[in-house]
């Protein structure tokens, strides 16, 4: 009768989960003799697989096993086998595209709060400068264009520009006029105000001004509104710049910090519950200064 129930089924899945359980130590025992890392490596956090000894309760055979819960270290993983195997240019992809729209969000997601904010104050006074110049531009066209009005015409140019002589006592460039430029001030008076207003700063309409001392000053006027649009235009260049260097800069630091992860950072597992029933709980753990 007792070795019938020795070789019974119920007897038979209690010995095989003590011989799974007699594996994991003796697994456990040969990791604690494994070499330590010693000098100024990092110590890292052991894998730890944990199992429930199922001990057989007093009393019925039919009632349940009662479990007792063992914690037994079976590895203590590698530095290098423990680190995540990612790739620092992939990570880093992201923040560079954050700073490549909005210059400094990169750096704000890599924890860079000073540097970010640089790259957004630089955004921001770009910007301003852009559109400060951009509207003193548009202001003193209008101013040329009110000036041109009132001290340009087409028919004082058309009489005095034909004859040499009257070119000659307007004070005004002579023989600059022909029937082709003549078509043209037409055409850009009635269609372009941008370009009537550039044509009649030069010598082939300067006949068309009341006297040369107006035409001094819309040249004025106009070498005014060409340096507002350079100021402008190397505004927008800053704005550039500033998108493609905060760009790239999010792109290296990120790259330096997922490195420096990847490094410091090791997984740890830890298996708790019987051989044909484990929760298995997978950790990762960074060092700051030394310390895990």
């Amino acid at each position: 009768m007792k070795m019938h129930e020795r070789c019974s089924p119920a007897g038979y899945g209690s010995g095989r989960r003590l011989l799974a359980l007699l594996l994991l130590a003796g697994l456990g025992a040969g990791a604690a003799s494994a070499e330590q890392p010693t000098g100024s490596m990092k110590p890292r956090v052991p894998l730890w697989v944990g199992a429930n000894l199922v001990v057989p309760a007093p009393g019925p055979s039919h009632l349940s096993p009662r479990p007792l819960e063992t914690l037994s270290p079976i590895m203590q993983q590698s530095a290098a086998g423990s680190r995540r195997r990612s790739n620092p240019n992939k990570q880093a992809i992201i923040p560079a595209l954050m700073s490549a729209v909005i210059p400094g969000a990169g750096q704000l997601k890599n924890g860079s709060i000073l540097r970010g904010l640089g790259y957004v104050v630089a955004e921001v006074g770009a910007w301003v400068a852009y559109t400060t110049f951009e509207k003193a531009a548009d202001d003193k066209l209008d101013q040329m264009a009110g000036f041109a009005e009132g001290y340009w015409d087409y028919n004082r140019y058309h009489t005095i520009a034909p004859d040499p002589i009257e070119c000659e006592n307007h004070g005004c460039p002579k023989d600059q006029w022909t029937p082709e430029a003549d078509s043209i001030i037409v055409l850009a008076q009635d269609a372009s105000r941008n370009r009537f207003l550039d044509y009649i700063t030069r010598d082939a309409y300067a006949c068309g001004w009341d006297t040369q001392t107006s035409r001094g000053l819309y040249r004025n006027l106009w070498d005014d509104r060409e340096d507002l649009l350079s100021a402008s235009s190397f505004s927008g260049r800053v704005i550039f710049l500033n998108h493609l260097i905060s760009a790239v800069d999010a792109f290296m630091e990120a790259r330096k910090v997922q490195i420096r992860l990847t490094e410091d950072t090791a997984m740890t597992l830890r298996v708790r519950g019987v051989p044909d029933a484990t929760h298995p709980r997978l950790m990762i753990s960074t060092s700051f200064g030394g310390y895990r």
